[in-house]
């Protein structure tokens, strides 16, 4: 709905803007017709006409020839203050000009289009670019890892080797979780582009969706230390609702971030609490270097990565959280803070169903 209403207002604007030029040429002409004559003013409303089709859109394009070519006759053209015409020939010449206003502001608009497309063409093979490099890199690390250990495993006297085993299984373990985070964000991206993120509508408290991706990324989160606290009775006041699974994905995304972004050993602590409005807030806070301001508003994008950050990533973890966040109408912002990076996210608080609500009173 409110996509909708802007477009209304912007073309609006348009012609409320489309009209003022028009006025605007007629005052013009007022002024200028004691030296020439209505031929050279007629040329003033044509190019009032190309300078709408340079920046606005058919419709008022349309609606500045027709208007020009009104305001001419009545205006200018004899007999004046009349919309008829007196001679043959100013009526073939504004017919005329309607035809030349209009199909000259038509072909500069399709010009101005066609330079767009070419420009988002470029920007979009750039992003591609980007996304090949990135994936690439992302699939041939854990790729690399895994065949090396499985050529490894093949030897008999390696088998023998009870060490190495367990630590090729950890790698292999760890390599696939890895490769199959990649798979998931470029999935979960396509999905959020094409507008097909079907939601289940479970209900659930935060604190077990916390512990859940906690546990499941323990191998990947083992030199951070996860500390989750609440600052309430966290059985009655952290329910939300929403696709369990994805949730998942997104804190995991979040937790997985400030696990690459902080020195080892570093705590990650998140923060679970509600607001005035009685909604469910959670801070996932690292010991990091932190973002800096010119990013902040860039970290959600699709393919960005800080300048100078280690290699690893294709830049789209942090959009697939804002997306699949949004889905559930729940917003995440990037806090400001002294030390380390702190990402908030606000839930929508759940109505619990009556089977719940009775165990818990």
């Amino acid at each position: 709905m409110k996509r909708s209403a802007f477009k209304i207002q912007s073309s609006f604007s348009q012609y409320l803007i489309t009209f003022a030029m028009i006025a605007f040429t007629t005052l013009m002409g007022e002024f200028l017709k004691r030296w020439f004559d209505y031929h050279v003013i007629g040329y003033l409303y044509l190019l009032s006409v190309l300078i709408a089709s340079a920046i606005f859109r058919q419709g008022p394009i349309f609606f500045s020839a027709a208007l020009s070519a009104l305001s001419w006759n009545f205006f200018f053209m004899a007999p004046k203050f009349s919309f008829s015409i007196g001679a043959p020939q100013d009526m073939l010449m504004c017919y005329a000009y309607f035809f030349v206003a209009s199909l000259g502001g038509f072909l500069n608009a399709k010009i101005r289009r066609h330079a767009l497309e070419r420009d988002l063409l470029r920007e979009s093979e750039r992003l591609y670019q980007i996304l090949i490099n990135s994936i690439s890199h992302e699939i041939r690390t854990p790729l690399t890892v895994i065949l090396g250990n499985a050529a490894a495993l093949q030897h008999e006297n390696m088998l023998g080797n009870k060490e190495f085993v367990s630590s090729a299984a950890k790698e292999l373990q760890i390599a696939s979780e890895r490769l199959n985070q990649v798979v998931e964000n470029l999935l979960d991206m396509s999905r959020i582009e094409s507008e097909h993120l079907v939601l289940k509508h479970e209900v659930f408290s935060v604190n077990d969706l916390l512990e859940h991706t906690v546990e499941r990324l323990k191998p990947n989160l083992k030199k951070h230390p996860v500390v989750i606290q609440h600052t309430q009775e966290k059985e009655v006041d952290d329910y939300i609702s929403g696709d369990f699974k994805l949730l998942d994905h997104a804190i995991g995304n979040l937790l997985l971030n400030a696990a690459n972004y902080s020195p080892a050993e570093s705590k990650i602590q998140v923060l679970v609490s509600k607001n005035a409005s009685n909604d469910v807030i959670v801070q996932v806070a690292d010991q990091g270097p932190g973002i800096r301001n010119e990013y902040k508003e860039k970290v959600f994008e699709k393919f960005f990565r800080i300048p100078g950050t280690p290699a690893g990533g294709v830049g789209l973890g942090l959009s697939i959280v804002k997306g699949i966040l949004e889905a559930h109408a729940a917003v995440i912002r990037l806090l400001d803070v002294a030390h380390g990076t702190v990402f908030e996210i606000k839930f929508p608080r759940a109505k619990l169903p009556e089977a719940i609500r009775g165990e818990l009173w």
